[in-house]
């Protein structure tokens, strides 16, 4: 597996590989991990389970470790599954300097949703490490600015020392904006005063990802690197469903699936039919909205890498059953080749190109 992973193949051809938030395809640290850390003065870190005098992360713990960097990446900054909001690690009441004071609730604010009695809300287990012999390191301080830019801080400073290196590089930046928990900073909340706290967070959280978006878009210009840079934005399912909160009371998902059928962990299409935008100048010459049914997979962009990079299948036995996009951005392919796949708990959903 570490040699076929988008992060593989980048790397297998030059290319500085990073991936920056929510991973969720195994354990960070657990307690057969070497990698568990020592137990802070204040106790483990919501989260974690102590294990032998050690702290380790207990989200994931009945999974193996299997962290980006074990998968071809050669920086990480990650989680293993929890969803950071507007100030992470604030919510780390007794293990984290600082925490506790100032912290950004949103609608979570009032009777038992303090920082002390829902540590979850803002008390995030990010991870950090690097092939360099580096074990994974803990976020032991609270952050400085919201987590769409704290994703963004580090992955321009891995870009910018590609860059300045003469080295190409591929990033997966998973933000966690909007999952819950999700609360935004007060001057994104301020963007939509005709709406309820809840639909606040909601809107400010896709404005506060909007805007690292952007911040990304124009970093690239000023490194000299956009013209040859493909971009790729989308979500990785449909709105969440109307349900108790991680605990905390019911708040009505604010997610629109555009009038389809279903929402998240349906595999209907308001479930699994999302936009998506992307930006590569070498093909893409104008704006346009592709108005056909041209239904691609995140899984399409890994032929779409092996493409660009001219890297080589591992194995060549193995199957690509998945599309590159390359011909579909200069609308030259109108019609998809290969059928999409997805499969949640025992369903099986099959589209079979037309």
């Amino acid at each position: 597996m570490s040699r076929s992973t988008t992060g593989a193949y980048a790397r297998s051809m030059g290319y500085d590989a990073g991936f920056f938030g929510k991973w969720h395809l195994g354990s960070l640290m657990n307690a057969t991990s070497p990698d568990c850390q020592p137990q802070p003065a204040g106790g483990c870190t919501v989260g974690y389970v102590l294990a032998d005098g050690l702290c380790c992360d207990g989200r994931d713990a009945h999974v193996r470790v299997m962290r980006p960097v074990d998968v071809g990446f050669g920086t990480a900054l990650a989680t293993s599954q929890v969803a950071p909001s507007a100030s992470a690690n604030c919510g780390c009441v007794g293990t984290v300097p600082g925490a506790g004071k100032g912290c950004e609730l949103g609608h979570y604010n009032g009777s038992g949703h303090s920082p002390s009695d829902q540590p979850w809300l803002e008390c995030d287990q990010y991870l950090g490490s690097s092939t360099d012999g580096k074990d994974m390191l803990s976020l032991q301080f609270v952050t400085p600015v919201d987590d769409p830019e704290f994703l963004v801080d580090h992955f321009l400073a891995f870009a910018r020392q590609a860059v300045a290196a003469g080295r190409p590089f591929f990033a997966q930046i998973s933000f966690h904006n909007n999952h819950i928990p999700y609360i935004a900073p007060s001057s994104f909340r301020a963007m939509y005063p005709e709406y309820d706290m809840n639909h606040q967070d909601y809107y400010g959280g896709l404005s506060a990802v909007d805007a690292q978006v952007g911040r990304i878009r124009a970093a690239l210009r000023e490194m000299g690197v956009a013209n040859n840079t493909l971009l790729a934005l989308t979500s990785d399912n449909g709105p969440e469903v109307n349900a108790g909160d991680h605990g905390c009371a019911l708040f009505v998902n604010p997610g629109d699936n555009g009038g389809r059928t279903g929402r998240k962990r349906a595999l209907t299409e308001g479930g699994i039919r999302l936009p998506g935008i992307v930006e590569y100048p070498p093909l893409v010459k104008e704006n346009r909205v592709e108005e056909g049914y041209f239904p691609v997979s995140t899984n399409d962009l890994l032929p779409t890498l092996l493409e660009i990079t001219g890297a080589t299948i591992v194995n060549p036995t193995w199957p690509i059953d998945v599309t590159s996009l390359l011909p579909v951005l200069p609308g030259t392919m109108t019609n998809r080749p290969t059928p999409i796949c997805w499969h949640s708990d025992f369903v099986l959903q099959l589209l079979q190109p037309e």
